[in-house]
């Protein structure tokens, strides 16, 4: 059983001039002081938020190094997909316009919760990373120079739960209801083994880009004209160097040209078409399309049954990918395990496990101990003799 929701004493916004909007941090984690001792007594449950206004991080500031951020793909399911209902219905009841779910800040907040979950902790800043909340933001490509916020809750369990207790704490509730946002990105992680079980992270944003995906497939709803007109961060997009480098589309080490064709693929019925990982473009992937399913599983066929020595891999995404079963059979029923994966790669480079038998059939099976959203996450699959 979790422990009851939690919502930390909030953060305090500090204009710092025009440039940017800097904030003051409450105390350091293990420090008390009468103020924070007090919220936690009144309100019982607490709530990060902070207010960020942007240019973003001029020549002037200094900053932490920027962190390599896992290649996206992360998706809306039913509940998140309520939740920001909930807080656009809100927003109309006030007499505000809704803000749109975009893919950049969805990936940015299905991290920040994950890490949470993960790391055992519970902050605005990404303790495990070294970072900031904003800077994750940026370094998963919402790098605008326009408004920003985020609100964190742990150990809700229902869209409504969450909603409601961001509403009563008015620091939270001034961020959703901000009048500077028009987009929004949501992830929520359960992790049974965490501190609070379910962890929510919000991250709110002045400039709309593209659309975050939906687990079932398709796109959220899109706004009708352009939303962005008039914004600041228009045509202000900040071009920041990426710390991921482009993967090779064929594993290193290995001759294209001694590649195994593979003839057929196939999945179980949760996921989409297996074929996403042997097209030869390390820009997609196959993963499992059901919302935090128990198992999926991606096959490759050789066409008949030949030598394999080693078989190679390139995951899209570490979070989602971590308990991985690679296993080889010559007639589909009887499998034969030739490596197991607790690792995360994020998408940069090739793995590989040394076969060193005979088959027809290689098989990636997945298990979610994590209840991940979505699981697999393969970007293409290579098999040499």
């Amino acid at each position: 059983m979790t422990s009851a929701p939690y919502l930390p004493a909030p953060f305090h916004p500090k204009l710092e001039g025009e440039k940017y909007l800097d904030r003051w941090q409450g105390p350091e984690p293990g420090m008390e002081t009468a103020e924070k001792t007090f919220m936690i007594a009144l309100i019982r449950v607490s709530v990060i938020a902070t207010l960020l206004a942007s240019l973003l991080l001029t020549s002037g500031l200094a900053a932490k190094p920027q962190t390599a951020a896992a290649a996206g793909g992360s998706c809306i399911d039913g509940e998140e997909m309520s939740t920001v209902n909930m807080i656009n219905d809100y927003r109309a009841q006030n007499g505000l316009p809704p803000v749109w779910i975009t893919q950049t800040l969805s990936d940015a907040a299905e991290h920040h919760s994950a890490s949470m979950a993960a790391n055992g902790y519970f902050s605005h800043d990404l303790t495990a990373e070294g970072i900031t909340w904003s800077q994750n933001m940026t370094d998963y490509g919402y790098s605008y120079s326009t408004w920003r916020g985020e609100n964190l809750a742990g150990g809700q369990a229902s869209a409504a739960e969450v909603v409601g207790a961001w509403q009563v704490s008015p620091t939270h509730n001034s961020v959703m209801l901000g009048a500077d946002f028009s987009a929004v990105g949501i992830g929520l992680v359960y992790v049974d083994a965490a501190t609070y079980g379910w962890y929510w992270t919000t991250d709110f944003g002045g400039y709309v880009d593209d659309p975050a995906q939906l687990c079932g497939g398709g796109t959220v709803p899109t706004p009708d004209g352009d939303v962005n007109a008039g914004a600041e961060a228009a045509d202000q997009k900040e071009e920041h160097d990426s710390t991921v480098a482009a993967a090779s589309s064929t594993a290193p080490g290995f001759d294209a040209a001694t590649r195994l064709d593979i003839t057929a693929t196939g999945q179980s019925a949760n996921a989409g078409d297996a074929a996403a990982a042997t097209d030869g473009d390390v820009d997609t992937e196959w993963t499992s399309v059901a919302s935090r399913p128990a198992t999926a599983q991606a096959w490759f066929d050789l066409g008949d049954e030949r030598p394999i020595g080693t078989i190679a891999w390139l995951r899209g995404k570490g979070d989602g990918s971590d308990a991985m079963t690679v296993q080889v059979s010559s007639d589909g029923t009887a499998w034969t395990t030739v490596d197991r994966s607790n690792g995360s790669s994020d998408g940069t480079e090739w793995e590989t496990a040394d076969a060193g038998t005979t088959g027809r059939f290689i098989r990636f099976f997945f298990a979610n101990p994590y209840q991940a959203k979505t699981i697999g996450h393969l970007s293409e699959v290579q098999i040499f003799p």
